[in-house]
């Protein structure tokens, strides 16, 4: 089990982790590299922190799911269904999480105690910082109409496909390609972002 490997220093510096996509932050973090996960936390925590903040409504609620999914990509980093770009898989899990804990569920309400590294958790702003946040609103008001209708509906709005099939009056392979492409566009967006601020 990954949870009983030793830690594998990682010798390059915060910044240069920042460069890495994120493939090779997986790589990284699958040999349990705390500092990849910062890396990776970094690009996408401010993003996953607000899809669950719009869906519950509720910042402790979305503080906790956030530090559950990146939780989650810590434990399973090196499976072979963990997708990349991450982002996608990243936003399904707090987005189900959240509507988990909006409908009333107890998922969501099971910290994960200890199993985070602790460097992911009270120190870190969750709000992405404010350059991010404008390159985050340029990316999506850059998306063709039906993909930022489709992208809002599901993740905002908690709608299935079917459900957006019939909202949207298209076929659900085609709700599916839209979100695909939509959530392509903003994880290669983001991903290229980094951290890295404007000068």
């Amino acid at each position: 089990m990954k949870d009983d490997l030793t830690p594998v220093p990682v010798t390059l510096p915060p910044v240069e982790l920042a460069v890495l996509d994120d493939a090779a932050l997986l790589v990284l973090i699958a040999c349990r590299s705390v500092t990849a996960l910062g890396a990776l936390y970094d690009r996408y925590g401010g993003v996953v922190f607000t899809v669950a903040r719009r869906v519950t409504g509720d910042e402790q609620d979305a503080t906790t799911i956030t530090e559950q999914v990146f939780d989650a990509l810590w434990q399973h980093a090196g499976d072979d269904e963990l997708p990349v770009p991450t982002l996608h898989w990243l936003i399904d899990q707090a987005r189900c999480r959240a509507l988990d804990k909006r409908r009333g569920g107890s998922q969501t309400a099971q910290v994960l105690a200890g199993r985070v590294p602790g460097m992911l958790t009270g120190a870190r702003m969750l709000t992405p910082p404010a350059h991010l946040q404008q390159h985050m609103r340029t990316l999506i008001a850059g998306l063709p109409s039906e993909q930022r209708e489709v992208l809002a509906l599901a993740y905002f709005d908690g709608l299935t496909c079917v459900e957006l099939a019939r909202t949207l009056d298209a076929p659900v392979a085609m709700v599916k390609h839209w979100l695909w492409l939509g959530m392509t566009a903003l994880g290669v967006g983001l991903g290229s972002a980094g951290s890295k601020a404007p000068d």
